[in-house]
């Protein structure tokens, strides 16, 4: 008998990829913070905004991390960056964490104070496990994976002689999902995190009623903007350029249930950021996203004109109709 994978987050992609694990043959204990939705998800297997969802009834759901842990071979990560280290620091008080023999992290964000990515905070945190920590990222709409939509994610990680990256990717492999193998790591966590950042700027354009000619432009500068951060940040720039950067960007900006794009939108048309907001029940990682990567900018001393105006307008700080005057038109950086 194997033994089971402890999913942290019981939202909608942690609770997708149970389902995955499950219907792959492994056994899954799924834990969500608030008692009161992990009761839900208990008693009715679905979610109130993923009613789609049938999660197969032999999942337990927890909101105690104890009972999560409990002789679990692997630890997967759904949670939203800023949960994550306050989540890792009382895991690692917990006796069956020890046991451990790997950890998957699929959240796409930076730390705020850090800027450190959600696999930097878990070396950090359980250092016993560096080496055997994973990045998991991509176009990936877990609607879409939910539904059997062919959908291609990188998995990202430290090759090594017992060939656990591989054996990962076995575990996850299997329809809807098809798995690319990659060692950059860190280019493939930055990448599925500053894309939000763009995916604003994408749905601020479609707020103020810009069509596909400007938004392919900002598209392309954006994607510029976000590798030379990764590549100043120690990252591989082709990496960008893949599944985990262009691919998801693509999918984010341009997808009518994005998150980060429909609240860009809301920008667009003039509302505050309180108010597109309050308007999102969903957590959205966009704002932490462009707050973080025009920080790192100003601390690199590297030029990012596009992701500065986003931030801006996202601030209340710049008109929305301003982005479009930091598009290089002329062609020059």
């Amino acid at each position: 008998m194997t033994h089971p994978i402890a999913v942290l987050g019981g939202g909608i992609w942690g609770s997708v990829l149970a389902r995955h694990l499950f219907r792959k043959g492994r056994q899954v204990h799924l834990w969500e913070f608030l008692p009161e939705k992990a009761q839900f998800l208990q008693e009715n297997r679905t979610l109130e905004h993923l009613p789609e969802l049938d999660l197969p009834k032999e999942i337990r759901v927890t909101s105690n991390l104890q009972e999560a842990l409990k002789q679990a071979q692997g630890l997967l990560v759904a949670l939203p960056s800023e949960f994550i280290r306050t989540t890792l620091r009382h895991i690692s008080e917990i006796p069956d964490a020890k046991a451990l023999e790997w950890v998957l992290s699929v959240s796409k964000g930076l730390e705020a104070e850090t800027f450190q990515t959600p696999c930097e905070i878990t070396e950090q945190i359980l250092p016993h496990l560096r080496g055997r920590i994973f990045a998991f990222s991509g176009p990936s709409f877990a609607k879409e994976v939910l539904r059997g939509v062919p959908t291609r994610i990188i998995l990202a990680g430290p090759k090594s002689p017992n060939r656990l990256l591989e054996k990962i990717r076995v575990l996850l492999q299997g329809p809807p999902l098809f798995i690319e193998c990659s060692s950059d790591r860190k280019g493939v966590e930055l990448g599925g995190a500053l894309k939000n950042a763009v995916a604003l700027g994408c749905g601020i354009c479609d707020g103020l009623g810009y069509g596909a000619n400007a938004k392919a432009a900002l598209l392309v500068q954006g994607l510029a903007e976000i590798a030379a951060l990764g590549k100043k940040l120690g990252a591989d720039p082709e990496t960008f350029y893949g599944l985990s950067g262009l691919g998801d960007l693509v999918a984010t900006s341009a997808a009518p249930y994005s998150r980060n794009r429909t609240l860009g939108e809301k920008l667009g048309l003039g509302k505050t950021l309180p108010e597109a907001l309050s308007e999102i029940p969903t957590v959205t990682e966009g704002i932490r996203a462009v707050a973080c990567a025009f920080q790192l900018a100003q601390r690199l001393k590297l030029p990012t004109p596009l992701i500065e105006s986003i931030y801006l307008i996202a601030q209340g700080r710049l008109p929305p109709a301003q982005l479009i005057n930091q598009l290089r038109w002329n062609g020059t950086a």
